[in-house]
């Protein structure tokens, strides 16, 4: 019979637990409503800079944007060379770890 009683007493405590939970996550959302009509809701992103006045819409010609930012690339022979460092680099380090 204690078994039951231990049992009844946490579905009791559980049972409670949850209606405060209930509560509380109500509340919770009351209070975001009320911020939100406020417009102090929750921010999101980067944080506002200096407010300064809309520029009229105007035409904004920008370069290509791969040829402004395109980057050049290794030639076959940089590459090699780059290679023939990084193994002789190894080895090194292999040769001192043994």
């Amino acid at each position: 019979m204690a078994s039951a009683k231990v049992t009844q007493a946490l579905r009791d405590a559980l049972n409670e637990l949850e209606a405060e939970r209930a509560r509380i996550e109500a509340t919770i959302g009351n209070l975001r409503r009320v911020l939100a009509d406020m417009g102090g809701g929750v921010r999101r992103g980067r944080p506002p800079g200096k407010v300064a006045a809309k520029p009229v819409a105007k035409t904004v010609v920008k370069p290509a944007r791969n040829a402004a930012r395109r980057r050049r690339g290794w030639s076959a022979d940089s590459r090699n060379a780059a290679a023939a460092r990084m193994k002789a680099y190894w080895a090194a380090k292999r040769k001192a770890a043994a």
